[in-house]
């Protein structure tokens, strides 16, 4: 079976990363983007013995993360649901209307959501039932507006940036020394 693993650019803990990769087994292969991350997923992985493929996101990372769910059986999502736009939000929207099932883990609860809900069972149960729940994935398009993320970088112009910085730092300090008490 092969898992899909995304973390948040802030995601730092990496205990709990390690707790939920430990309860898979050799038959499943984890599929993860270069991020912060993926040197203790690596790590992990390699510890358990799970084989584990990185992939790069290009320009075109809309067309990366669909081409990458569609061959993935359930996804970890590793979220604090902090940022807007972000590589998971886009991640769940996705698994939500291709019918992908994905697990999500967070800091701000001890327990784990499965497709959106509180799991109530245990986590393992979980596991061991997604061979028996394989439903048919559809690749839908999730509305493109909304996955403006930082790859959408314009030509920034460094100097008039430089320029205005420094314009608007001798303005400050002509307005401190304007406004300062001069001792006569």
């Amino acid at each position: 079976m092969n898992c899909l693993i995304i973390t948040d650019r802030n995601w730092d803990n990496i205990p709990l990363i390690k707790k939920y990769i430990s309860y898979l087994n050799e038959n499943f292969r984890v599929h993860a983007f270069y991020n912060i991350m993926i040197q203790c997923i690596s790590r992990y992985c390699f510890n358990y013995g799970i084989d584990i493929i990185r992939h790069c996101l290009s320009k075109n990372f809309y067309e990366d993360l669909k081409k990458r769910i569609s061959y993935s059986d359930f996804c970890f999502i590793f979220t604090d649901f902090i940022e807007y736009n972000t590589l998971s939000r886009v991640t769940i929207d996705i698994c939500d209307i291709s019918n992908v099932p994905y697990f999500i883990f967070s800091n701000n609860n001890s327990n784990f959501l499965y497709n959106g809900e509180y799991g109530n069972q245990k986590f393992k149960k979980y596991i061991k039932n997604l061979h028996k729940i394989q439903k048919p994935i559809k690749l839908i398009d999730v509305e493109k507006e909304n996955l403006q993320l930082n790859n959408d970088k314009k030509i920034i112009d460094y100097d008039s940036i430089r320029r205005k910085l420094k314009d608007n730092y001798d303005f400050l300090k002509y307005k401190k020394q304007t406004r300062s008490i001069i001792i006569i």
